[in-house]
């Protein structure tokens, strides 16, 4: 097993790097001769809206909160290609898009086809939002997703990319299928699922309420930190590659962790 995992710890470092500097197919960074950069940056006023939906292609997306009334996002997009036509025309292209519908808004950036115009493009974000906003809804195809201080619902995916979730409250729904998951300083107030396909997952609790929480990876480790709350094991069962464990926390929340192939370690 130590073998299998060793590989598995690896696989999603290495597919990352891959795939930061080679999104379009061609080549790394390397074999780019131009590069070109911009940012822009849109404050957004917000009476009456308590939800983000953000959608990020190939790019990092970090959120928190701020003092201000208003949610204001800066993007910051960088352009790589063979052709400095190309590259200057791509980055003209990349847009910060937003929409409110009803009370929620809406967060895309705009992209240009990079596999016809032979270009290689991120486009990173960094949203702040008033302490009002309750519900989150993220998604990205490339790239980590950074999430610090926010409380409230939690939708958050990614295809290719780390999970950073720091000091948050709420319910969680969290996918990362390459990438590692990693959330630190959680308060759990209702049912969450934490998984990740390839790539380890690593939680620490401050509380929890009643609740069921569910934590699984296919591929790689899960470390569980209690931080003081008491628990106790109901059920444990391994096999040759992995392991599976039932658990209450703080005699409220119902816990289940299972590693196909990958250790479970759980301390207080």
């Amino acid at each position: 097993m130590k073998k299998i995992l060793a590989f598995g710890a690896l696989l999603p470092a290495a597919v990352l790097t891959s795939c930061s500097i080679n999104i379009n197919g061609i080549g790394t960074d390397a074999d780019f001769k131009f590069t070109d950069k911009n940012s822009e940056n849109v404050r957004i006023e917000t009476d009456g809206i308590d939800k983000i939906d953000v959608k990020v292609d190939v790019g990092q997306c970090k959120v928190s909160y701020g003092e201000s009334e208003t949610a204001d996002i800066t993007g910051n997009y960088t352009v790589h290609g063979l052709n400095e036509k190309k590259v200057s025309a791509a980055l003209e292209n990349i847009k910060l898009t937003h929409e409110i519908k009803g009370d929620t808004l809406y967060v895309k950036v705009q992209t240009p086809n990079g596999s016809k115009n032979f270009i290689n493009y991120t486009t990173d974000l960094e949203i702040i939002l008033p302490t009002s906003f309750s519900d989150f809804k993220i998604s990205s195809d490339v790239g980590d997703i950074e999430l610090d201080g926010l409380s409230g619902n939690f939708d958050i995916s990614a295809d290719v990319g780390e999970i950073d979730l720091d000091s948050l409250s709420g319910n969680f729904d969290i996918t990362a299928d390459v990438g590692d998951i990693d959330a630190d300083n959680i308060t759990l107030t209702g049912d969450s699922k934490i998984e990740a396909d390839v790539g380890n997952i690593d939680v620490s609790l401050t509380e929890t309420a009643e609740c069921e929480l569910e934590i699984i990876a296919d591929v790689g480790d899960i470390d569980v930190d209690t931080n003081g709350l008491d628990y106790t094991e109901i059920d444990k069962s391994e096999d040759y590659t992995g392991e599976k464990v039932k658990l209450v926390i703080n005699d409220k929340c119902s816990a289940e962790l299972k590693a196909d192939v990958g250790n479970i370690k759980i301390k207080k």
